[in-house]
């Protein structure tokens, strides 16, 4: 070590962590003991020390409780010590139960346990002791606290943190041996710092397969390995979750090598769900507050502005609700059957990333976690919600309007395609008349109901003989500030379903369907919240009066139906090209679309049945699942069949006649931008009355596509 070494920059002033609860595991000796020093230092109110050897612990605490130090600076700390041995997943589970009736709140989680054994010995699960200890209840230790974290998150606006730290060096157990400490600094001010990487010191993210499960308040820390420098490098095990709340396990052939040398690491930085990273707490947690946008939501192309452009002057067409429109001579029905085209999830990537065919999620399997390991052919695991009732915090943090538009803003709709070029590389768009979002025929539907929820604009162009609708919103996800009139939809959404196995990471299953629409030939792409297995026109309900427990036919059907799969995707993996802005990755099952459902939260006497059809009709959504609530209390949670209701809906004369007049209005619309000079135009409805639909030409030509993607999937004219 050189006799002389760089300063190491001080914790910023300030930090006081009262009324806040930590828990720290291995605090008995090492990084746990000096961390577990510093936070009474710093404040904090509850600290738990998670140790395999209760007398020993309890020594640590007189020590800490009696220190002149500690004494003077939080004088009425309260210290917990609690039995935790991970190399045992029953003692794990044990303590985070414990933990959690003790403790409705936590914000700091502080695993530091960790061995470093050369023999090859087992843990009484039958695993090898070294993964067991450093990894796997590691990672049971982060999934289990996550349902507290993130109710702390919400309800105080507090940032929660996860931090992993570990150390790497035979027989130098000794942190001042490892990282010795001048007078008055302390091993936080350390874990970044330049001197500990030209010592060997290798950070690396750890925990990649958690991050999708997290909110973006709680956030998982670097894993931090001291170790000797002929060890300038540390594996990452890939750590991939197969239950939410029993197990995990490592995936040794994933297993890589971080290639960068411990000097080559850049210093830790704090990132939020956005991508954007920030060199402080205080600076994360005001960018969560702030209303404004990120960068993200501003980037904009300058032909995409361009293109935009509208020149007012030369108007199109315009079209007054209920006067001007014509309807078609022909019904519109859902009798004549649609055509699943492709599907896909979006993955928690900053590069545009999707899962083909993907699969939407699950709600909650009543059968045992384990068989969650297995590849199920057939039916999804069936539904088997949690005890009611059931309090769900209400929604908060940013949520998406438009996804597409997101993660590809210069062509929303190229995922769709990139999507057809593994699932439907031979399919042919000549024969599709309309290719289109579900949210813009809802406004058009609405707009030919003579009603106006909101102003919208619809961007179209011409493609051939194809209308691509696309669609246009002021921003694409929003801010939701976590107050009661919130909503609560997103986060009972979560609360009852779960993300298929090895496919953590996504944000949303979309598909699209080619159907008829009043003698258009349409491709409507549209989100699936999950799939509903049971093929039965009979509502299932769950109350305060039962769980709603399945019965052991239903049990024993479903574990009939049971097979193994081999794992190798079904699709063939995409070529990439060197214009695409999406990676494809083959991952996941084609579901059946007669199991696709809708979820929504919904207040007592809340929206009606009649209002939720059209988002249901245009989707082809056979199911619709209700959770009722009374601020965030659901008491009740009732699953329809709602075919019947969709022909009903459709065969009402006042719909019928809104139906076939939307598809005489986009055939109008079809006509009107094939006939522009640039094949490219804007229609926009204001609130305004007479309610007016009006289309305007665009400044310049635009395609909605990539030339590649039109010369793939079109024949030239």
């Amino acid at each position: 070590m050189p006799l002389f070494q760089p300063k190491v920059e001080p914790l910023p002033s300030g930090i006081d962590l009262s009324s806040k609860t930590a828990i720290v595991t291995s605090a008995t000796s090492g990084i746990g003991l000096e961390i577990s020093r510093q936070l009474l230092t710093l404040k904090v109110s509850t600290l738990i020390l998670a140790v395999r050897n209760i007398e020993t612990g309890e020594e640590v605490k007189s020590a800490f409780v009696s220190g002149l130090a500690i004494n003077t600076a939080n004088p009425d700390a309260v210290v917990q010590v609690m039995k935790l041995d991970t190399g045992d997943y029953a003692s794990t589970q044990a303590f985070v139960g414990t933990s959690k009736s003790r403790h409705n709140r936590l914000h700091l989680l502080i695993l530091d346990a960790g061995i470093g054994k050369i023999s090859h010995e087992l843990a009484p699960t039958g695993h090898v002791k070294n993964m067991q200890v450093n990894y796997l209840s590691n990672v049971l230790l982060t999934l289990l606290p996550l349902p507290t974290l993130e109710a702390t998150a919400r309800e105080q606006g507090w940032l929660t943190l996860i931090m992993w730290t570990a150390s790497r060096g035979l027989k130098r157990t000794s942190l001042a041996g490892k990282a010795p400490l001048r007078l008055g600094e302390g091993v936080l001010e350390h874990l970044t710092h330049p001197r500990r990487r030209g010592q060997g010191c290798a950070c690396a993210v750890a925990g990649e397969e958690t991050h999708g499960r997290l909110l973006e308040d709680v956030k998982v820390g670097d894993l931090v390995g001291l170790c000797n420098p002929a060890a300038p490098a540390l594996i990452i095990i890939h750590l991939v979750h197969v239950s939410p709340a029993s197990s995990c396990r490592a995936s040794m052939n994933k297993a890589k090598q971080l290639v960068k040398p411990a000097a080559s690491v850049s210093p830790l930085r704090m990132e939020c769900g956005c991508f954007r990273k920030f060199k402080s707490v205080e600076a994360l947690q005001q960018h969560i507050r702030d209303s404004r946008d990120t960068v993200h939501d501003l980037i904009r192309d300058k032909e995409l502005d361009a293109a935009k452009g509208v020149i007012k002057s030369k108007s199109l067409a315009g079209f007054k609700a209920n006067s001007q429109i014509q309807p078609v001579d022909v019904a519109v029905s859902s009798e004549g059957g649609y055509e699943l085209l492709c599907s896909y999830n979006w993955v928690i990537k900053p590069q545009p990333t999707v899962y083909v065919p993907g699969i939407p999620n699950l709600t909650y399997s009543l059968l045992p976690w384990n068989f969650t390991k297995l590849t199920i052919v057939g039916e999804p695991p069936q539904w088997s919600p949690k005890p009611l009732p059931l309090r769900i915090a209400p929604d908060s943090g940013f949520h998406f309007i438009d996804q597409n538009s997101f993660r590809v803003p210069k062509h929303p709709f190229e995922v769709v395609f990139q999507a057809m070029g593994t699932m439907n590389p031979t399919k042919k768009f000549d024969g599709i008349d309309v290719l289109v979002n579900r949210n813009s025929l809802r406004h058009l539907l609405d707009f030919c109901h003579g009603r106006c929820g909101e102003s919208f604009r619809i961007n179209l162009y011409m493609v051939q003989n194809t209308l691509v609708i696309e669609r246009c919103e002021k921003s694409a996800r929003h801010m939701i500030r976590g107050s009661h009139r919130s909503g609560f939809g997103h986060n009972f959404e979560k609360a009852v379903t779960v993300a298929p196995t090895g496919m953590s990471d996504i944000a949303g299953h979309h598909r699209v369907l080619r159907y008829d629409l009043g003698g258009l030939n349409c491709a409507v792409r549209f989100e699936v919240d999950a799939t509903w297995p049971l093929a039965t026109d009979e509502s299932r309900h769950q109350s305060d009066e039962g769980t709603g427990a399945a019965s052991i036919g239903d049990l024993t059907k479903s574990l009939g139906g049971l097979k193994v799969e081999d794992p190798k995707p079904r699709y063939a993996k995409q070529k990439s090209t060197k214009t695409a802005s999406v990676q494809v990755i083959a991952r996941g099952t084609l579901t059946p679309h007669s199991q696709a459902a809708e979820i929504k939260s919904v207040r007592p006497n809340g929206a009606a049945l009649g209002k939720m059809l059209p988002q249901l009709w245009f989707g082809r959504t056979p199911y619709l699942i209700r959770g009722y609530h009374v601020d965030g209390n659901f008491s009740q949670i009732k699953v329809d069949s709602i075919d019947k209701d969709l022909r009903g809906w459709e065969t009402r004369e006042s719909n019928q006649t809104a139906l076939r007049k939307m598809a005489a209005l986009i055939g109008q619309l079809r006509d009107a931008v094939k006939g522009s000079e640039t094949k490219s135009g804007v229609a926009v409805c204001m609130r305004d009355r007479p309610l007016t639909l009006k289309v305007f030409a665009t400044a310049q030509s635009k395609t909605p596509l990539p030339r590649a993607l039109i010369e793939q999937f079109w024949e030239k004219p």
